[in-house]
């Protein structure tokens, strides 16, 4: 199956404001890849000089590749999946979670600005206004702790710098998909004070058709805004208040049954309607999903001289509801409710070594306390009652980790790591079943682990780098607030891993290569017994695979970048009961797939930039992303299974370069008859993704007011010579009436 995803027929331009490169891979003069820094290891280290599988892309690349959300960065790595199911699903490698509700927690830790994100339904973030987005793949048990069993995910935002400048972003797509985003820098007390305010709103009609009364499903309503003051009171200290807050008012994707025979609530004496077309439904309530987020982080980082003291203090709230028809037809018959409100706070304070000495070291304290309550309730006309839970949770979560690594030659390198981590949860849950029967149930949990890592790491040649490492991953138990079941076990796993990153071709090329093998024991995997699903420590897992990476720029202007995975994944033992077989008491899926693991997927992107006269380039870009089949569930039964896909994004990109704010009245002129431009193309059909910078210009276009009739004439001829034989004609119409 071939599902193209070109974001239109032919995408025009995109105008930009990043004062990036040309280039979607940043590149020196001299067309050597430059490093990209990442804080993987709590501390900032160059990409290809971190011992451990981990991606980076950085701002250039996120907006090159329009990459607006988690969801999308899969467009760039194969190793990451995110599937929305009332809640965001993120797995690499296999490993994620499976717990739709608030009791649980996430296989993959999602960090915002070194906050920890508790709850899955805010996990597929916006990357609005993001510096850089890495994705450490396995488990990151030493200096992560609890749920990063999968790997992690962490999301550095734009700080604000001493400059002022800002910019105006305009999207428009088809779906009547528009976006609006605004971003303004400045400077409030010199060399002391810096501001940062970005704020955006997105809107689209939604994907799925509904055929009963009500709008189509699965939209978007989104309005986020983030404000970042940096504070400099001297040269060795930095503060950053991060405070920002989103709301999201959608109409989700729906639940369907894709059974190839008539469902119960088709079938007399309901007799409903539910359309064959799998982008169809014929919901009578309508599927809403609404979710709030309030969130503040204090950073300080303070240079001892020896050691770098680093304190993170966060605090979120989010506010989720959620309604789905859960009958998925035109009747009345049931549907589901879910709505949770939880806060959270976090402190984190880390020492680490800034001394050149052969020993280089970390050790860091760290607090987690999180509390809330949740409400499922269906809604069971069609049998006459309802159910209804409700449930009160806390939890207070300690940690001490520490990692050293010692260098006994300029070439051979020796790592230990170690984290003790000790949580207490406890839940409070109140089950009315209908008809007087009234539950009440008191959950406690008191876990703790121990999760080491073992690394070595040789430096060939100054390009070069062999690693190996031995870690241990920890995620945490949990509670299923559906009904009366008990709490599940946290989940642990050993990983070996090793690989090779290597910059190639003069710096023109960088490659990586890494192999990992899991061992998976008391593994949390859904379950449905006894006609209720839960979650259960019920299976053994092993995985391995393989992952390549390659970032290149073989010819000037011309940029690849390609990752492929090869993954294999079974489970060892995993005896549970087949929903479709009530009468076999149990069945041993030993030897299936775990889900949402493709055994082979791979993207690949190609951008070509070329000059656009002295105001800016033009890049024309391709992402494309394959995936094997996999299954959404652990039977791997040909009707729960997703067939292997193809993805395709393709634009053209006019990049222009910042400038700063002026008296620029032609320059206004200009952009507003260039977007009046770009709608009359929207009214043939094309799909607009139009970035308008009204801060920050090209110095030419800045100097081309009424007047300048020098500059002008010169704009004029350039234009004349150019082969952009589409832009030409309107080009020359708008320099001639500021000539007039």
């Amino acid at each position: 199956m071939f599902d193209s995803r070109l974001t239109g027929q032919k995408l025009l331009h995109i105008l930009s404001l990043l004062g990036c490169s040309a280039a979607a891979m940043a590149a020196s003069d001299s067309g050597r890849i430059e490093e990209i820094v990442v804080t993987a290891e709590k501390r900032e280290t160059s990409l290809m000089e971190t011992p451990a599988a981990v991606s980076a892309f950085d701002t250039d690349t996120l907006h090159a590749a329009v990459t607006r959300d988690i969801n999308e960065v899969g467009m760039l790595t194969p190793t990451l999946i995110v599937n929305q199911e009332l809640v965001s699903k993120i797995f690499v490698r296999g490993v994620g979670t499976e717990n739709l509700t608030s009791g649980g927690d996430p296989g993959v830790a999602l960090n915002i600005d070194g906050q920890y994100v508790a709850r899955t339904s805010a996990a597929n973030f916006d990357l609005y206004d993001v510096e850089r987005v890495e994705l450490l793949r396995g488990p990151q048990g030493t200096l992560y702790g609890r749920n990063a069993t999968g790997g992690a995910i962490n999301i550095v935002t734009r700080a604000p710098t001493a400059e002022f400048g800002g910019d105006v972003q305009a999207e428009y797509g088809s779906y009547h998909h528009y976006r609006l985003g605004a971003t303004l820098n400045a400077p409030l007390v010199e060399d002391k004070l810096l501001a940062r305010v970005s704020g955006f709103t997105s809107q689209r009609d939604g994907y799925t058709r509904n055929e009963a009364p009500g709008k189509d499903l699965d939209d978007q309503d989104l309005d986020a805004a983030r404000l970042r003051l940096r504070y400099l009171p001297m040269e060795t200290l930095t503060v950053d208040l991060i405070a920002d807050f989103s709301d999201a008012d959608n109409r989700q994707a729906p639940f369907k049954i894709l059974e190839s025979t008539p469902s119960l609530f088709e079938l007399p004496p309901y007799n409903g309607y539910d359309p064959v077309d799998r982008r169809a439904v014929a919901h009578d309530t309508e599927d809403v999903m609404s979710q709030k987020q309030h969130s503040a982080v204090l950073q300080v980082n303070w240079d001892t001289g020896s050691s770098t003291l680093t304190s993170i203090t966060g605090y979120r709230d989010t506010d989720f509801y959620s309604l789905f028809d859960g009958d998925s037809t035109n009747g009345y018959f049931q549907n589901f409710y879910d709505d949770s409100e939880f806060d959270q706070f976090s402190q984190e304070l880390r020492l680490a070594s800034n001394s050149t000495t052969p020993l280089e070291w970390l050790v860091g304290l760290y607090y987690f306390h999180d509390d809330g309550t949740s409400r499922v309730f269906i809604d069971l006309p069609a049998f006459g009652f309802d159910i209804d839970h409700r449930a009160d949770m806390k939890t207070e979560a300690y940690a001490a980790f520490g990692q050293a690594t010692y260098s006994l030659t300029e070439q051979l390198r020796l790592t230990f790591g170690l984290r003790y981590s000790d949580e207490q949860r406890d839940a409070l849950q109140v089950s009315d079943f209908g008809f007087g029967n009234v539950q009440t149930q008191d959950m406690s949990r008191d876990d703790d682990a121990w999760t080491p890592k073992f690394g070595v790491e040789y430096s060939l040649d100054a390009d070069t780098l062999l690693y190996a490492n031995l870690t241990k991953g920890f995620k945490s138990g949990g509670f299923v607030f559906n009904g009366y079941q008990p709490s599940y076990a946290p989940e642990k796993v050993w990983v070996l891993d090793g690989g090779v990153k290597a910059k190639l071709m003069d710096g023109r090329m960088q490659a990586s290569l890494s192999t990992f093998y899991y061992d998976y024991t008391d593994m949390q995997v859904s379950v449905f017994e006894q006609f209720v699903g839960t979650i259960k420590n019920a299976a053994d897992a092993t995985i391995y695979g393989v992952e390549a990476e390659v970032v290149a720029r073989p010819l000037e202007g011309f940029d690849i970048n390609a990752a492929v995975s090869l993954l294999h994944t079974e489970y060892d033992e995993f005896v549970t009961q087949d929903p479709t077989q009530p009468s076999v008491p149990s069945v041993n899926l030993a030897g299936n797939e775990l889900p949402r693991a493709p055994t082979f997927a791979a993207t690949l992107g190609m951008a070509y930039t070329q000059a656009f006269f002295d105001i800016g380039s033009i890049v024309y870009r391709v992402d494309y992303r394959y995936q094997d089949s996999s299954y959404f569930n652990a039977f791997n039964r040909s009707r729960s299974e997703q067939p292997a896909l193809n993805l395709l994004d393709a634009r053209r990109m006019l990049l222009r370069s910042y400038y700063e704010l002026g008296e620029h009245k032609a320059l206004e002129s200009l952009l507003t008859s260039f977007g009046a431009y770009l709608r009359r193309q929207k009214d043939l059909g094309y799909h607009l993704d139009l970035n308008l910078s009204l801060v920050r210009f090209t110095r030419k276009l800045l100097e081309t007011r009424p007047g300048n009739k020098k500059v002008l004439e010169k704009l004029r001829e350039q234009i004349m010579a150019t082969e952009q034989v589409a832009e030409k004609a309107w080009l020359l119409e708008k320099v001639g009436g500021l000539l007039v």
